[in-house]
């Protein structure tokens, strides 16, 4: 349990940090030296010894390297987005099929005399856990950056198609709960739930983390299509580093189009 002042303390962390995203003196701070011609990236990670800052235009985020928690204000946010998102976490513990990081404390604050909305989260395990970036970086490296790895069989090219396969089947089963709790709430469906890249994984298996940040105000057929563009990019990769071959990514992308359209 967070106390009232070591909460008060997070966000004026958070609440400075937005404020000073923009300035002058910040973006000479964080990106001084560098070849940008004044078109800074949209967002800094800030190391710090047990985790990191996320900041950007419309989101400060803390992420706990070591317990897995998130502290975050987000400018951008929709009445019912918090309380969808608590539904489907509690969802995800009376099913016990797919799980999601776990909504301890919200708030609304005051951030560059707006509105923000203040959210407190954990990893369902305490555990920060890997993402599709952590498996990418087990595949065998390409030769000179370029060449895929003679090293590579068949039999690895099958386990990676398994992998989205297995991808696909989870990021259904949590999409089709949240549709359930969004035309319960009369609302839209967050983006990102059949987003690879957010699926984490810690001891007990894979969790959905960060799109908590996401409103819930998209429609079925939306989410089916940023979905499926995302998962050629993630594809597309792994054919770039020979891990996937052009007809078993079709094979998995026709899967995924046959499988999200039954969400």
């Amino acid at each position: 349990m967070i106390k009232i002042f070591h909460r008060s303390l997070i966000q004026v962390e958070l609440r400075n940090r937005a404020e000073a995203w923009g300035t002058s003196a910040f973006m000479n701070s964080s990106f001084g030296g560098l070849a940008f011609n004044n078109n800074y990236p949209p967002f800094f990670i800030e190391r710090e010894q047990n985790g990191y800052y996320y900041i950007s235009d419309t989101l400060v985020a803390y992420c706990n390297l070591n317990d897995g928690m998130v502290f975050r204000i987000r400018k951008d946010w929709k009445e019912k987005d918090y309380q969808c998102y608590k539904e489907l976490s509690d969802k995800a513990t009376e099913l016990g099929t797919f799980r999601v990081d776990v909504p301890l404390y919200r708030e609304e604050v005051v951030v560059k005399e707006g509105i923000w909305e203040y959210v407190e989260l954990q990893s369902p395990s305490k555990q920060y856990g890997f993402n599709y970036n952590d498996d990418v970086f087990t595949w065998p490296e390409l030769v000179n950056g370029l060449t895929p790895s003679s090293s590579i069989t068949e039999d690895d090219k099958v386990q990676v198609k398994n992998y989205f396969k297995d991808f696909v089947d989870q990021s259904k089963l949590i999409t089709h709960q949240a549709k359930l709790i969004a035309e319960k709430n009369n609302c839209g469906i967050p983006f990102d739930l059949c987003q690879i890249w957010i699926r984490y994984k810690d001891d007990n298996g894979y969790f959905w983390s960060d799109f908590d940040q996401r409103s819930w105000d998209q429609s079925k057929n939306e989410i089916i299509i940023d979905s499926l563009t995302k998962l050629q990019s993630a594809m597309g990769f792994a054919i770039v580093c020979g891990m996937l071959d052009e007809d078993k990514a079709v094979e998995i992308y026709n899967y995924a189009r046959e499988q999200w359209a039954l969400i």
